[in-house]
């Protein structure tokens, strides 16, 4: 795959790139039976550009079949992936290729992420670490306005919360071990005290851990259980365990008596989140109605916090600032090219944690305005 990456670098300035490539294409083509494979498209393309046709577009032609072949690449190396999961090297290749190649900075961040799940060496490590360095430092020259502190931020809570699960569970087994060892009718004094030390030393870096997504995303409830837990069933602080849960769940709105009566308003039942929005040209995207069940995964208490808002309150900055158009466009449509397909989108807890969002759209006609 560095192979071709770099014929395709390099054709227009080397003879012998650009033949090996054709060559590879033409095998390509004797072998493969999709007939909308990207190397089959550049050829037709290619060819295009060769004959003559649309000359005042050769400069667009040129770009669009490198893009076709970049993305021949791309697939190539998911292909790779799929088949070798496990490998660091792989990884970082395509973490490399994503980055240089394509632009694609987060993807490129996804994959780097995801081979340190992978036990690299030292030195894959070190380059793991300069890439996620370049990568970073790049995302934050960009600002809020491109989504890149969120996106970091949302990165960095993610490798903490890993972290501290892997010290709970290895901290775990060795209060497991202590307590069978204090059992025995002669315990080695020795033992007992380096397991006390090892004990310490990984209750210090949980708190570090602990410490640090609370900094990031106060009160993110998978942290918050993660830890109260830890502190009740394995360390025995009962005390502080329930009262980390307690105020977690006043903070975050999670709880299921809020205390008042009907405040889902217009009828709505409490069941699935829902959330209206207006077609109006001077309130586009703004909330017009919702229910108790959406206020609380967005960690609000009352309807009254997010009613008249525009809904890019709800979702990270990185689609707030198209979300105004991809309204426009929407209301421009009749009811029945309106899709309802399921999509996976993200959304943002008043806390700031990004988390996955599941949701379907419906197209509703409204008798006062029409929109």
């Amino acid at each position: 795959m560095i192979e071709i990456i770099h014929l395709i670098q390099t054709k227009e300035t080397q003879r012998d790139s650009a033949i090996l490539l054709s060559g590879y294409i033409n095998y390509h083509e004797m072998t493969c039976l999709d007939d909308d494979c990207p190397l089959k498209v550049y050829k037709r393309h290619h060819m295009n550009k060769h004959i003559g046709r649309d000359t005042t577009n050769s400069r667009f032609i040129n770009n669009e079949s490198n893009s076709l072949l970049l993305n021949y690449t791309k697939k190539l190396m998911e292909r790779s992936l799929r088949k070798f999961p496990t490998c660091v090297a792989l990884r970082i290749g395509y973490a490399s290729f994503l980055l240089d190649n394509i632009g694609n900075k987060r993807e490129a961040m996804r994959e780097l992420h995801e081979c340190t799940k992978q036990s690299p060496t030292f030195y894959q490590q070190f380059i793991v670490y300069r890439y996620k360095k370049l990568i970073g430092d790049s995302l934050l020259e960009n600002g809020k306005d491109q989504g890149g502190l969120e996106y970091l931020s949302a990165m960095n809570f993610d490798s903490h919360y890993r972290k501290c699960k892997g010290d709970i569970e290895r901290t775990s087994l060795l209060y497991f071990e202590l307590w069978n060892h204090l059992q025995e009718e002669t315990p080695d004094l020795k033992r007992l005290m380096d397991l006390g030390t090892r004990i310490n030393e990984e209750l210090k870096v949980i708190d570090v851990h602990w410490r640090n997504m609370q900094s990031i995303f106060p009160n993110t409830p998978k942290a918050v259980k993660l830890y109260s837990m830890f502190l009740i069933e394995v360390v025995n602080d009962k005390e502080t365990g329930n009262e980390l849960l307690k105020n977690a769940k006043e903070s975050s709105k999670l709880r299921v008596d809020m205390g008042g009566g009907d405040i889902s308003g217009g009828g709505m039942q409490d069941g699935s989140p829902l959330v209206y929005l207006s077609g109006e040209t001077d309130r586009m995207g703004h909330i017009s109605n919702l229910n108790l069940s959406a206020c609380r995964i967005f960690g609000y208490f009352r309807r009254e916090d997010l009613l008249n808002q525009n809904v890019k309150i709800l979702m990270p900055s990185i689609y707030a600032h198209r979300h105004d158009e991809i309204v426009r466009n929407a209301c421009m449509r009749s009811a029945e090219q309106f899709s309802n397909r399921e999509r996976n989108v993200f959304g943002k807890h008043t806390s700031g944690f990004i988390f996955p969002v599941s949701l379907q759209m419906r197209y509703f006609q409204s008798f006062l305005h029409g929109k």
